[in-house]
């Protein structure tokens, strides 16, 4: 059988298949990958959500024209926050003088190369995005606040632009291409293994993959397949995971995915979680 094996993943879905919410962020951003079932659905852009709820009537809310409807877009951030801010959170600096030049700092020097965007999202950023170097997906215009929606719309995908003032703090952002599939998957879990409720041995959960691998193969329809050896939540809506955005999985699992061609089955990759399948649906 043949395996990539991801050491430590976190997927990060855009369309949750479990029927219950998952939980948000948290407001300090860990320290290492969160791993998560990749069922539940972790927002990278709920802390961001949150803010437009904050002092929604307050001048930086009100200086800028919102984007009009219906306009799709994605991009990464670092936020430079401080204690005053009206939707700070986690991490931050003692006032807003000292955010304000820690960001342009910092931009200068991601923009000169002398620092990595995402490193530095990692680990800088006041965000719970940080944890996923600062990615927030893709998301509809009127989910953030007009000026960071705006400055995106300035970029074109890969630049990087900022740093843009919000209820938040500074933020630096890079904007990137938008990539939606949609995928699906079949995951086959064993005893002992992260969130598995499965009984079963590491050995028969690997022979379990093979055989669904072997029917997909062979012609079985996804659903069926996801039905009969899924332990998954989304088993029960054949399998799908809704439609992704590139670089809201953990890289090593995003590269599998996004490398699939419409149809396309992945070969078994195994994680924490257990053993998936993944098919490119769109």
């Amino acid at each position: 059988m043949i395996r990539f094996t991801v050491p430590l993943l976190t997927l990060v879905l855009a369309t949750a298949c479990d029927e219950q919410e998952a939980p948000p962020p948290a407001p300090e951003p860990a320290q290492d990958p969160i791993e998560a079932d990749p069922i539940e659905e972790i927002d990278p852009t709920a802390d961001m959500k949150d803010a437009l709820l904050v002092e929604a009537s307050g001048p930086l809310m009100a200086s800028v024209e919102p984007v009009e409807a219906g306009v799709r877009m994605a991009a990464r951030h670092i936020l430079i926050s401080y204690h005053e801010a009206p939707g700070a959170t986690g991490r931050s600096l003692s006032t807003h003088t000292d955010a304000r030049a820690e960001a342009e700092r910092l931009h200068a020097a991601i923009v000169a190369g002398s620092e990595d965007f995402i490193e530095v999202a990692k680990t800088r950023s006041s965000d719970g995005s940080a944890s996923m170097g600062g990615m927030l997906g893709a998301f509809d215009s009127g989910v953030m606040h007009p000026a960071f929606e705006r400055a995106i719309l300035e970029l074109k995908p890969g630049e990087i632009g900022g740093p843009v003032e919000t209820p938040f703090g500074f933020h630096i952002i890079r904007r990137e291409a938008l990539l939606e599939y949609g995928f699906a998957h079949v995951l086959v879990q064993w005893d002992g293994g992260r969130y598995s409720k499965a009984t079963r041995t590491k050995e028969e959960a690997a022979a379990r993959a093979d055989e669904a691998l072997a029917a997909l193969l062979d012609g079985t329809p996804l659903g069926e397949v996801a039905r009969t050896y899924s332990d998954g939540p989304s088993a029960m809506y054949d399998g799908s995971l809704g439609v992704l955005q590139r670089g809201q999985l953990a890289p090593p699992f995003d590269d599998v995915a996004f490398a699939l061609k419409v149809g396309q089955t992945s070969p078994v990759v195994e994680t924490p979680l257990g053993f998936h399948l993944i098919v490119r649906t769109q």
